[in-house]
This record gives C-alpha cells, structure tokens and sequence, in this order.
C-alpha cells in the first residue's frame, strides 16, 4: 500500500492512525495516503459524510449524536497526527423528497436539528440539492453516460437488486405499486452514482461511511472512504430514541 508513493510524516501517522481505527478495511488507501499528504492549514482534506433522514421524528435522535461525537474524535486526532481536516456533514434531502417522497418540510425540520448540532461542533452542512445545482453539467452528465437504466441493470450484482435496493424501496413504498417501487430503486441507484462522480470532482474528499460498505462499493464508484464507525452505530438516522 505504500510502496511508490509520495510520502510525508503525516500521511504515514494519519493512514497508520486510520486503520487502528478501523472496523472496516479502507477502500481505495493509495488515494487516502496522498490526500493526507496533500492536505494543508489553507486546503484540509474533506471528510465527507452523507446523512439520512429519520423515518419517525424530526428531532436529531441519540444515535445520531454519538455518530457526530465520533467523527468529531476521528476529526481531532487526525489534526493531532499532521493532517489537517473539515467533516462536511451531507444531508441526503434529494433521495428524501425526490425519492421517497417525503414531506418537504418534515424532511426540512429534521436536518435543521441534524445541522444545529453538526454546526456546534464546527462542521459545515450543505445538502445535496445545493451541491448537486452548484454542480449542474457534470451531474447531468454522469446520468447521461453512466446511469441509463439499462447501464445499472447490466452493471449491479443482481443479489444487491433483490437482496438490498428492492426491499428498501419496497418499505419505502409499501402502499405503491411494484413498478413504482422497481423506479424509485433505479433512481435511488442513478441519484448516488452521479453524487459520487460529483463529490469526487468538487472536493476530492475521503468518505467517512456511516452505513453498509456493500452498498458504498456498488454506488461509490472511485471514492475513497473509511469506515470507523461502530457497525452498531451504523445508519443512526434509522434508529429511534430523540435526544
């Protein structure tokens, strides 16, 4: 891992850091090892954090707390070891509201609670719907030439279609018909691709994952992420108990 790279004192202390930290291997290390050597004071490397949207309260739960608290931690001792950061906390409302068809303002009210606290700590919060308009061409282009229909039927394992995306939206859309739910799978699948693509371009990021690595490495493309975040503390909007 590296071997014939660039290194510095600090992208070795922050990848050697990274993996005790672990719970999950890192996906794409050459790329995390050169971006914690490329960070600066005036350019911290992004740790992005995409977050769902609770289903049952509006108000930010205690799971959801803990999850922030451990980013923050991850945060601070990567700073420690040389490599200066900025968790970009990601509200997923498009995949809510285009999506699922969530209420708008519910959907609004919970991420305000969501965004108070991220903000607290000292993370910006800026929500896929505003990145993805900043980003208008390239997103329009990645769902032109990567993420047809036909493209993702012919490229997604067919397990994770009826084992993992089907039976989400099914859930999501218990009171629709099947065809319905078959559209929103397909354009939950289109929607993160092209987030992906974008995000990559935008920020040049590290993902800090806070659900299931085998959905990242379906829909994440080339995106290098992390995961240290306790699987049990995994897809905290989903949890109950508001704080």
């Amino acid at each position: 891992m590296l071997e014939n790279r660039d290194l510095t004192p600090k992208s070795i202390a922050g990848w050697e850091y990274t993996l005790s930290a672990s719970v999950e291997a890192p996906v794409y290390g050459g790329a995390i090892i050169d971006r914690f050597a490329q960070s600066s004071a005036e350019q911290p490397l992004t740790l992005f954090i995409p977050w769902g949207v609770s289903p049952t309260r509006t108000a930010i739960g205690r799971y959801e707390e803990v999850a922030l608290d451990w980013t923050k931690r991850y945060s601070e001792l990567l700073l420690y070891y040389g490599v200066p950061n900025r968790p970009l906390i990601m509200p997923a409302d498009v995949y809510a509201v285009e999506i699922n068809g969530d209420d708008p303002d519910r959907v609004a009210q919970c991420f305000s609670s969501i965004g108070n606290v991220a903000e607290r700590l000292g993370f910006p919060v800026v929500p896929w719907s505003t990145i993805r308009e900043q980003n208008r061409d390239r997103y329009e282009d990645t769902l032109k030439w990567e993420c047809s229909l036909e493209a993702l039927w012919q490229s997604t394992p067919k397990a994770l279609w009826y084992d993992g995306f089907l039976p989400a939206s099914f859930s999501r859309n218990m009171a629709k018909r099947d065809d319905v739910v078959r559209q929103s799978a397909f354009r939950y699948l289109q929607e993160r691709i092209a987030e992906a693509r974008v995000i990559e371009a935008a920020y040049a990021p590290v993902k800090l994952s806070m659900v299931s690595k085998q959905k990242d490495d379906i829909v994440d493309r080339e995106l290098p992420r992390i995961y240290i975040l306790d699987k049990k503390l995994r897809f905290p909007w989903l949890k109950g108990e508001q704080t």
